[in-house]
């Protein structure tokens, strides 16, 4: 518990805004194709806030669409999340963030 709450404080104290321009980004150890994909999801985010600020509703869009037509959409989004969630060579399916409970 005492771990938990230490992390849980650590999100709110010692941020130091620095560290997003002194180059310790890129200290971390990512790859470019950890780079790529939070480039990717972060463009993802990007355009679905904009189209949701322009009062176009994803949802009734695709639901428009014939049932071929969206379920191929659903089920690219579906593999465009296993591609971009499993990739690399330290990838491991058992080693999940729970699986050492």
């Amino acid at each position: 518990m005492t771990a938990g709450l230490s992390m849980f404080q650590s999100i709110f104290t010692g941020f130091d805004t620095k560290v997003l321009t002194d180059g310790s980004l890129l200290q971390l150890g990512l790859s470019l194709a950890d780079y790529t994909a939070v480039f990717l999801g972060f463009l993802a985010v990007l355009t679905v806030g904009i189209i949701h600020e322009r009062g176009i509703s994803i949802r009734d869009k695709i639901s428009g669409y014939k049932i071929p037509v969206r379920w191929t959409l659903y089920y690219g989004a579906i593999l465009l999340v296993i591609v971009l969630g499993a990739y690399g060579d330290g990838y491991l399916p058992a080693k999940m963030i729970y699986a050492g409970f």
